[in-house]
Protein backbone atom coordinates (compact mmCIF):
# COMPACT_ATOMS: atom_id res chain seq x y z
CA UNK A 1 0.00 0.00 0.00
CA UNK A 2 0.90 3.63 -0.92
CA UNK A 3 1.35 4.98 2.38
CA UNK A 4 4.29 8.26 3.30
CA UNK A 5 4.82 9.81 5.89
CA UNK A 6 6.59 13.87 6.59
CA UNK A 7 7.79 14.79 9.54
CA UNK A 8 8.80 18.35 10.70
CA UNK A 9 8.66 20.66 13.15
CA UNK A 10 7.70 24.38 13.50
CA UNK A 11 8.98 26.80 16.30
CA UNK A 12 5.98 29.24 16.18
CA UNK A 13 2.64 29.63 14.89
CA UNK A 14 2.44 29.35 11.45
CA UNK A 15 0.05 29.16 8.36
CA UNK A 16 0.97 26.24 5.71
CA UNK A 17 -0.62 26.07 1.68
CA UNK A 18 -0.88 22.84 0.81
CA UNK A 19 -0.27 23.06 -3.18
CA UNK A 20 -0.41 19.16 -5.24
CA UNK A 21 1.54 18.96 -8.09
CA UNK A 22 -0.06 16.02 -8.99
CA UNK A 23 -3.57 15.73 -10.41
CA UNK A 24 -4.60 12.42 -9.26
CA UNK A 25 -8.80 11.68 -7.44
CA UNK A 26 -7.27 8.71 -6.23
CA UNK A 27 -3.86 10.43 -3.84
CA UNK A 28 -5.33 11.77 -0.68
CA UNK A 29 -2.88 14.21 2.36
CA UNK A 30 -3.55 14.51 6.19
CA UNK A 31 -1.78 16.99 8.61
CA UNK A 32 -1.65 15.81 12.03
CA UNK A 33 -0.71 17.49 15.02
CA UNK A 34 -0.97 17.00 18.57
CA UNK A 35 -4.52 17.37 18.90
CA UNK A 36 -5.03 14.75 15.83
CA UNK A 37 -5.63 15.89 12.20
CA UNK A 38 -6.00 18.98 11.71
CA UNK A 39 -6.75 19.41 7.76
CA UNK A 40 -6.80 17.09 4.86
CA UNK A 41 -8.10 16.94 1.04
CA UNK A 42 -7.12 15.28 -2.36
CA UNK A 43 -4.46 16.04 -4.74
CA UNK A 44 -7.03 17.31 -6.98
CA UNK A 45 -7.53 20.17 -4.79
CA UNK A 46 -5.85 23.64 -6.03
CA UNK A 47 -4.42 25.04 -2.74
CA UNK A 48 -5.39 24.30 0.88
CA UNK A 49 -4.12 25.97 3.69
CA UNK A 50 -3.79 24.90 7.68
CA UNK A 51 -3.08 27.11 10.65
CA UNK A 52 -0.89 25.85 12.56
CA UNK A 53 -1.71 27.78 16.22
CA UNK A 54 1.18 25.68 18.01
CA UNK A 55 4.48 25.40 17.60
CA UNK A 56 5.68 21.34 17.77
CA UNK A 57 6.00 18.65 15.44
CA UNK A 58 3.70 17.83 13.14
CA UNK A 59 3.15 14.85 10.39
CA UNK A 60 1.74 14.97 6.76
CA UNK A 61 0.30 11.73 5.52
CA UNK A 62 0.24 10.74 1.94
CA UNK A 63 -1.54 7.61 1.20
CA UNK A 64 -3.51 6.41 -1.87
CA UNK A 65 -7.05 5.33 -1.52
CA UNK A 66 -6.96 2.22 -3.65
CA UNK A 67 -3.68 0.91 -2.48
CA UNK A 68 -2.44 1.80 -6.01
CA UNK A 69 1.30 2.51 -6.55
CA UNK A 70 2.06 6.35 -8.15
CA UNK A 71 4.38 9.23 -8.13
CA UNK A 72 3.36 12.71 -6.79
CA UNK A 73 4.82 15.81 -5.90
CA UNK A 74 3.76 18.45 -3.53
CA UNK A 75 4.66 21.44 -2.41
CA UNK A 76 4.24 23.17 1.45
CA UNK A 77 4.82 26.68 1.41
CA UNK A 78 4.84 28.62 4.70
CA UNK A 79 2.18 32.08 4.37
CA UNK A 80 4.38 33.94 7.05
CA UNK A 81 7.61 33.31 4.94
CA UNK A 82 6.11 35.42 1.85
CA UNK A 83 7.99 38.00 -0.31
CA UNK A 84 7.46 41.35 0.60
CA UNK A 85 5.67 43.00 -2.04
CA UNK A 86 5.90 47.36 -1.98
CA UNK A 87 2.74 48.96 -3.30
CA UNK A 88 2.65 50.95 -5.28
CA UNK A 89 4.55 48.56 -7.55
CA UNK A 90 3.88 45.75 -10.60
CA UNK A 91 5.15 42.42 -10.78
CA UNK A 92 5.68 40.78 -14.20
CA UNK A 93 5.95 36.72 -13.60
CA UNK A 94 5.17 33.91 -15.51
CA UNK A 95 3.55 30.54 -12.93
CA UNK A 96 4.66 27.06 -14.32
CA UNK A 97 3.54 23.54 -13.14
CA UNK A 98 6.32 23.19 -10.99
CA UNK A 99 5.73 26.31 -9.26
CA UNK A 100 1.88 27.18 -9.67
CA UNK A 101 1.60 29.84 -6.73
CA UNK A 102 3.44 32.51 -5.64
CA UNK A 103 3.21 33.88 -2.64
CA UNK A 104 3.32 38.01 -1.38
CA UNK A 105 2.83 39.94 1.29
CA UNK A 106 2.04 43.78 1.50
CA UNK A 107 0.92 46.86 3.73
CA UNK A 108 -2.65 47.97 3.41
CA UNK A 109 -4.89 49.48 4.96
CA UNK A 110 -8.69 49.50 4.59
CA UNK A 111 -10.33 51.41 2.13
CA UNK A 112 -7.24 50.85 0.48
CA UNK A 113 -7.23 49.83 -3.89
CA UNK A 114 -5.23 47.21 -4.80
Amino acid sequence: AQDYRYSFDVSAPTTLLFESQTSSYDLRWELSGASGVMRSGSFTDLGVAAQLGNAGHYVLRVYSQSNAASDFAFRLLDLHAATAQALPGALNLALTPEKRSQIYAFDAAAGDIL
